[in-house]
């Protein structure tokens, strides 16, 4: 599981640093693609696997699932970090996620996300954290 919120530049050529305490459980070659609310997603190797396993099961006829999974993996780059720890966010996925120089990088759970971090501190306010959480409990949480 990935906790934590992070923030770190991103270079002129578009080149991040994954934060250590994410970087151990992502290990050095993971997926990078379009995510939810404007971020980017980030899997690891791991779970690209089961991933693929869960959505290879979705049938080629069921042609509402493709296109999100379409836009899911088009988008999709695995990346493998530079001598210096960076990697590359093609200039696609930084244009979808508005990123340009300071980026805010969180562990959600079973992935990563990376934000531009003036979006993510607006996406982060909640006046009634109480009520937010509640709606987990249609998840049995």
């Amino acid at each position: 599981m990935f906790y934590g919120e992070y923030y770190n530049k991103i270079d002129s050529k578009g080149r991040l640093r994954m934060p250590p305490k994410l970087k151990e459980e992502l290990g050095n070659k993971y997926l990078i693609t379009k995510g939810g609310n404007g971020c980017l997603f980030v899997f690891s190797s791991n779970t690209v696997e089961k991933l693929e396993e869960k959505l290879g099961n979705i049938p080629l006829s069921d042609i509402e699932a493709q296109k999100p999974l379409r836009m899911l993996f088009s988008a999709g780059f695995m990346v493998e970090e530079d001598n210096q720890g960076r990697f590359l966010i093609p200039p696609k996925l930084r244009e979808f996620a508005n990123l340009s120089a300071d980026a805010a990088i969180i562990g959600a759970g079973s992935r990563v996300e990376i934000w531009d971090s003036e979006r993510w501190k607006e996406y982060n306010t909640c006046d009634d954290f109480d009520s937010m959480l509640s709606n987990l409990s249609k998840f049995g949480v």
